[in-house]
């Protein structure tokens, strides 16, 4: 399991004094039987090691942290990965055995984006295959948050080139949105809500454009400030757009009589712009 802060990986067992923070109980250590997806194996770690290292195809921070885990050893080094889990327990039962398991969350949830595309070629009357199959032209590029790196890095990709897909072409990542310093939490409240800002009549792009404007390359935290929003809103969406549509005004009132009108379908811009 990824540690939150530090993106380190532990295993259950590694655990210090583990306890559940709903009921305060220890965990009991019982032996299970489960199914496993080889990572270890060494042509998969031989794919992962070529799907890693292409140029462009990850950040370089991400290039690291993705070999860190692949290139560990001993008790760090790429384990097989757990894929059923044991009841109770909620999700999609593992087919044709008798015994109760559950197929793990992670490994049932990226398929769904593969299920949601299926079922939108099929009403778009699209090829389905040649989006997802090596091969068809196409290329497959994830954006991602920094806490799902090593599932997206390891797991993801190895499940589609050993089930005859192909493997994504990009995997961009980015860091968490703090809102005034604080996680983005449910519980607490502290958030940004999308239906609550369009209710308050807030026009969506302003929010799209302070993202985009403070997301980087870097796999970096930012920090929604509602001053530092309302501050890049007017500066830059209004003050800079509102004062190129009023120098244009100016513009074409002095020389057009504040008159537009599309040119011809002759007009040369080029000849207009750069000729004699």
């Amino acid at each position: 399991m990824p540690a939150k802060n530090c993106s380190t990986v532990y295993s259950a067992t590694e655990l210090r004094n583990p306890y559940s923070t709903l009921s305060g109980a220890k965990p009991v250590l019982k032996s299970s039987e489960h199914y496993f997806f080889r990572l270890s194996d060494p042509r998969c770690r031989e794919f992962l090691r070529g799907w890693i290292q292409t140029p462009g195809r990850l950040q370089p921070q991400v290039v690291n942290k993705a070999k860190e885990w692949l290139e560990g050893e001993g008790q760090k080094a790429l384990a097989d990965w757990d894929i059923s889990r044991d009841p109770p327990y909620f999700g999609i039962r593992v087919p044709d055995i008798a015994e109760e398991k559950y197929l793990y969350v992670w490994l049932d949830a990226p398929i769904g984006y593969f299920a949601s595309l299926k079922n939108y070629c099929e009403r778009k009357g699209l090829d389905f295959e040649r989006f997802v199959k090596p091969g068809g032209g196409t290329e497959m590029v994830h954006f991602i948050g920094k806490d799902i790196i090593y599932f997206h890095t390891l797991f993801w990709p190895a499940m589609l080139e050993f089930s005859g897909y192909k493997a994504p072409d990009h995997v961009y990542v980015h860091g968490f949105i703090t809102v005034s310093g604080d996680k983005m939490s449910k519980s607490r409240g502290t958030g940004i809500s999308p239906l609550r800002y369009l209710e308050l009549g807030m026009n969506p792009e302003w929010l799209r454009y302070y993202i985009a404007a403070r997301l980087n390359s870097n796999v970096e935290d930012f920090d929604f400030n509602p001053e530092d929003f309302a501050a890049r809103v007017n500066s830059d969406l209004v003050g800079k757009y509102i004062n190129i549509a009023s120098r244009c005004a100016v513009f074409l009132t002095r020389k057009f009589d504040g008159q537009l009108e599309l040119p011809p379908a002759s007009f040369d811009y080029g000849a207009r712009l750069f000729g004699p």
